[in-house]
Formats: structure tokens, C-alpha cells, sequence
């Protein structure tokens, strides 16, 4: 019963390991690269880590948004859309 194994248990590490945005990035990488590549694709690059919080898109590491200013610039003005500031989202304390 989980109950009784609740001791044991350590939620934090598991959804660090399992449901992170690092775990999940991985993830979809591994995803995309292998569905690019069946289809005779060649794979030159990972995607740039992100995560997301309250449907806003924040990468993991500032130099991934720098990278990718001038394609996130041309996806804007190919599909006419504007992307706005990211609201500053205080960061919950540590538990």
C-alpha cells in the first residue's frame, strides 16, 4: 500500500528525474531527432532548452533566447505574429 511506503518516498527527486522541464526537454529532443531522421533528415541540432510557466515560454539558459532572436524575429513576421514581454514571475520560495 503507498501508504505505508510513504516513508520511502521522495517525491521531489522523482519529478526532477521524471516531469522536469530538463527531463521533459530530453524527452522531446529525443523525439524530434528521431522522427527527423526517419524520414532521411539530417539532424544538425538540438533544440535549445525551455521551459514554461503560466503559458509563457522562458529558456533554461538566457543564451539559448539570444540565439534564436533573429528566426523567433522571422517566424513573427511570416506568420504575422507578435511576441510580447514575458511578464516577471517571482520565483516561489525553496521549499
Amino acid at each position: 500500500m503507498a501508504l505505508e511506503r510513504s516513508p520511502s518516498l521522495d517525491p521531489r527527486t522523482w519529478a526532477a528525474r521524471e516531469i522536469s522541464a530538463e527531463a521533459n526537454v530530453v524527452r522531446l529532443n529525443a523525439l524530434l531527432r528521431d522522427r527527423f531522421t526517419e524520414r532521411g533528415a539530417h539532424w544538425t541540432r538540438d533544440i535549445v532548452p525551455f521551459h514554461s510557466r503560466a503559458l509563457y515560454f522562458y529558456y533554461l539558459d538566457n543564451a539559448g533566447e539570444d540565439s534564436l532572436a533573429s528566426e523567433t524575429e522571422r517566424l513573427g513576421r511570416t506568420f504575422d505574429i507578435t511576441f510580447g514581454p514575458k511578464p516577471n514571475l517571482v520565483s516561489a520560495p525553496a521549499a
